[in-house]
């Protein structure tokens, strides 16, 4: 069975097998933000035969879309995340009863907060079942 191990790199951590760094199907290096992260693909690759088996290995799958999908297309993701949060339930409140808006507001607000403070996303919130625009505001 392959070793795998994992170096620490400027943009992260990357995953090598053997002395090569693994690479994705567009051959770019497998290199995560964090070693956690690293472990974790680390852990599923040593669980393989031989050869990688991609349908068991979920976190591989997700990273190397964001290496290969997302990262070289980031404005398309980020224009369809907004696309999404027009419809998104957190960002709708019913404008009544009262009893239920504001159980809305104690129970969704904390995610709101949490994606402002850890990816500086304010999402608009509107009231009813309207489309709410997610457009950066300039």
């Amino acid at each position: 069975m392959p070793l795998y191990t994992i170096h620490p790199e400027d943009s992260g951590f990357t995953l090598y097998r053997g002395e090569a760094p693994l690479q994705t199907p567009k051959s770019l290096p497998v290199t995560v933000p964090t070693h956690a992260l690293a472990e974790g693909l680390g852990a599923e690759c040593a669980a393989q035969e031989e050869r990688l088996d991609l349908r068991t290995m979920p976190l591989m799958q997700l990273t190397l879309t964001a290496i290969d999908i997302t990262a070289l297309n980031r404005a398309d993701v980020l224009k369809g995340i907004l696309r999404h949060g027009e419809t998104e339930l957190l960002c709708h409140t019913a404008p009544e009863p009262d009893e239920l808006r504001l159980s809305q507001h104690a129970t969704w607000t904390p995610f709101l907060d949490w994606s402002r403070a850890t990816h500086k996303v304010v999402w608009q919130i509107g009231a009813g079942i309207r489309p709410v625009d997610q457009r950066p505001k300039r």
